[in-house]
């Protein structure tokens, strides 16, 4: 699939910015959390981290040229 710009969809370019677009909303997300209560904290942290593991994973996926 090619965007409106050309680029490819799964290039890795496009990845990169994606991937740099998601850990930015996870960072403004976690900067929320003191808002939760206790509870909605400690799960509201359990999701951001695997979150961000999960964009981590596939930036390394990325990097590493493997196929979605």
């Amino acid at each position: 699939m090619v965007s409106l710009s050309g680029q490819e969809f799964g290039s890795p370019e496009y990845m990169n910015a994606y991937l740099n677009g998601m850990q930015f909303i996870l960072l403004a997300l976690d900067g929320r959390v003191e808002k939760l209560d206790e509870e909605g904290q400690e799960v509201m942290r359990e999701a951001l981290t695997e979150y961000h593991e999960l964009a981590m994973r596939m930036r390394e996926r990325v990097r590493l040229g493997v196929p979605r």
